[in-house]
């Protein structure tokens, strides 16, 4: 349990540190090639789910997410 635990954070932080590398140095720049002509990383925000879907109804996100937890907290209680 406590090696689910630990990659769990360590994935968390992972994720965070590439997001800080991203919008402070990528954002900037635009786009980074990394084989010319072929594959770059590009900075894109996405305001929606995957691939943009229901963007900008952060409001709907919001009510999804709250009402998820709240089922999971019942559910733990009974």
């Amino acid at each position: 349990m406590f090696l689910y635990l630990l990659l769990a954070a360590l994935m968390v932080v992972a994720d965070q540190l590439i997001k800080y590398w991203t919008v402070t140095v990528l954002q900037p720049i635009g786009s980074i090639p990394l084989w010319e002509e072929v594959f770059h990383l590009t900075y894109v925000e996405n305001t929606g789910a995957a691939f943009s879907m229901l963007e900008g109804r952060r409001g709907f996100f919001i009510l999804i997410t709250l009402l998820a937890f709240g089922y999971m907290a019942y559910l733990y209680k009974s």
